[in-house]
């Protein structure tokens, strides 16, 4: 049996343009020229460009990697061609080690050089196991010239951040790394076009944490057009419909939520699409956008996983962060188109999050519910000794600050944790917090200072307070609220930092406790999801 890895130097030279990135691609790839059947460069050249971006330096080359993904694709439609395609795929691991020194006789790496020696390969993997920052993810590829890229996860990168990721494990020659990533694939528009592509990457970036089924993308066919179907299934080269798309998603276990905007391109469609979206990335759910570019060819769908830091007061982005199945991974929609034919938030057309099974509040109603508590709350407040007495004063209690609220899906875990580690919060909201029998799924609302609120960036202390409801209630009927804790800093900014908290429940009837607290400024819970 051949020796499975090699070793290869990654720099500047491979990537520089899409000449050195095609050569790259055939080496690594074995693949050869045809006249009929042109070599796929964009999403390869996005990919490796982000790789060394990331600061990698060394690749792992491995052979004969049985994809999942890709056999499923294999035996769905490849197989049942006359030309012999493998069902072995290779993989391309990016290190950031550097590639190990030549031998003395030479002056300098041979960018094309390669390293084979089983004994050498092996002690680069030992090195870059015992350092957990080396090692930077994996493209697969896929004995495909149209669609060379399968299923690949990198890390992500500050200029373009992602939310919706996790933690995936990966096994090299008997040692174990992890990458901490969210998925990209390429449409092969055989198999799957970018509406599959699209749900394939939000499904596997949640399968690991919820549990449920994360289809390939042949998979995906098949349930999409297992009720209704306008064309062949195979080869998949029309896309679905969105009926279809939800389809494939409820068959994966999921429960989708869609919303719909008219199809007028304009600012007041990003910033609609904007806030439909924020939530449910600072949730850790991805976001298919739907959008409709006849510059660009019309519809389209990309994935939406995170979104960029704001400026100081700012309660939103000014892009998200997506994967794009036509171009590539990580790369930046903005609200508005920058030239002719590039896609953006002004042509959504329709949205669509998987929610876990359960949900049955969407983060609209939660910050609704929150908004209408928000205004009971102030009412409890003047009545508060430190706040009634404090207003009494000459000074009195101050300009009230303007308020935001960042809303998020959390789990009960994640929740107590917080709550568990902030030292920011006083013992008796701590005890309640922690001990308080709580839904799986939690919606909150935090309540926070604009001036001092940063989107994106949750490093200083501008909540004071928030509002927690059960994520599983009807929101038109009631029974939804578990927590209010309000700061008295809400009222003027001359207010103590004394406050409340309100805890409601059902057992044996409506229970509902009122306490006094102290609630300063405090940091906001940090990737709620986990």
């Amino acid at each position: 049996m051949p020796i499975r890895y090699r070793l290869l130097p990654f720099s500047t030279i491979n990537v520089v343009d899409r000449g050195s990135a095609q050569a790259l691609l055939q080496a690594v790839g074995d693949f050869g020229f045809t006249p009929l059947a042109e070599l796929s460069l964009n999403q390869w050249h996005s990919v490796v460009r982000h790789a060394l971006a990331a600061g990698a330096q060394t690749i792992l080359l491995q052979d004969s990697v049985r994809d999942p993904d890709f056999i499923e694709e294999y035996e769905a439609f490849y197989s049942k061609q006359q030309k012999h395609i493998t069902k072995l795929c290779k993989r391309l691991h990016f290190f950031r080690c550097p590639f190990p020194p030549p031998a003395e006789s030479q002056d300098a790496v041979d960018p094309v050089a390669e390293i084979s020696d089983v004994k050498l390969v092996l002690e680069f993997v030992d090195a870059a196991a015992d350092d957990a920052s080396s090692y930077l993810g994996f493209v697969t590829l896929r004995p495909l010239r149209h669609a060379p890229v399968g299923a690949s996860i990198l890390i992500d990168l500050p200029s373009a951040p992602a939310l919706c990721r996790d933690e995936f494990p990966v096994h090299i020659a008997g040692r174990d790394f992890v990458i901490d990533g969210t998925p990209y694939l390429q449409q092969d528009n055989a198999v799957g076009a970018c509406a599959q592509a699209s749900i394939w990457v939000a499904l596997r970036t949640l399968r690991r944490r919820v549990g449920n089924s994360a289809y390939s993308p042949a998979e995906l066919t098949v349930a999409a057009t297992k009720h209704f179907t306008v064309n062949r299934v195979f080869p998949g080269r029309q896309g679905l419909t969105i009926s279809q798309m939800l389809e494939a998603i409820r068959s994966a276990g999921h429960d989708p939520l869609i919303i719909g905007l008219p199809g007028i391109e304009s600012n007041d469609t990003a910033e609609i699409a904007t806030k439909f979206a924020i939530p449910y990335l600072e949730s850790g759910l991805p976001v298919i956008i739907g959008v409709d570019n006849k510059d660009a060819g019309g519809g389209h769908a990309v994935v939406s996983i995170g979104f960029s830091n704001g400026a100081l007061g700012e309660m939103y982005p000014k892009y998200l962060t997506i994967h794009n199945d036509n171009t590539g991974c990580y790369l930046q929609l903005p609200q508005l188109p920058l030239n002719a034919g590039d896609y953006a938030l002004s042509q959504t057309i329709a949205l669509i999050t998987p929610l876990p099974d359960g949900i049955s509040m969407t983060a609209a109603e939660a910050e609704q519910l929150a908004t209408t508590m928000l205004s009971l709350g102030r009412a409890l407040l003047e009545n508060h000794p430190s706040i009634s007495e404090k207003k009494s004063t000459a000074e009195g209690l101050g300009a009230a600050p303007e308020l935001c609220l960042r809303v998020f899906l959390s789990s009960r875990h994640s929740f107590r944790r917080w709550a568990t580690k902030s030292l920011d919060i006083d013992e008796p909201t701590q005890v309640k917090y922690r001990s308080f029998e709580l839904p799986k799924f939690l919606w909150i609302a935090e309540i926070h200072e604009l001036s001092s609120f940063t989107c994106g960036q949750y490093i200083a202390p501008s909540r004071l307070g928030e509002v927690v409801f059960d994520a599983s209630a009807d929101a038109l009927h009631g029974d939804s609220l578990i927590f209010m804790r309000l700061s008295g800093l809400i009222m003027g900014s001359n207010a103590p930092d004394d406050g409340l908290l309100l805890t409601e429940g059902v057992a044996n009837g409506s229970t509902r406790e009122l306490i006094s607290v102290k609630a300063p400024r405090a940091l906001p819970q940090i990737a709620p999801w986990k």
